[in-house]
């Protein structure tokens, strides 16, 4: 026990090693903790990823390529024919705004 408060000082400060290993164990034992439930998380990500086969996107499909000549010749056909109605509503006397609006130009 110490007599002066000087002495107090220095008898509690030789003890302070103890409360300070105290206390780095838990720390340690929470960095631990950390690390365990850490490993745990990776495992279990590692578990759930799914690897599968890449898809063949790039890949030449006769069909389609048939199919969008089709399509390429059916727009061409569409133009042809959009061009001969336009061609028949002008000499009929039907003539639409950029609205949409349909006129009739009637002469009698």
């Amino acid at each position: 026990m110490a007599i002066t408060p000087l002495g107090g000082i220095i008898y509690v400060n030789q003890n302070m090693h103890v409360a300070a290993s105290t206390q780095n164990m838990q720390f340690n034992r929470y960095d631990v903790q950390n690390a365990a439930a850490q490993a745990m998380v990776n495992e279990k990500q590692k578990i759930v990823d799914e690897v599968r086969p890449p898809e063949e996107l790039h890949q030449i499909d006769p069909e389609r390529e048939h199919t969008r000549q089709e399509a390429d010749e059916q727009k061409k056909r569409s133009k042809k024919s959009d061009a001969t109605t336009k061609k028949m509503e002008e000499e009929s006397g039907i003539t639409h705004d950029d609205d949409g609006t349909t006129h009739l130009d009637i002469h009698v």
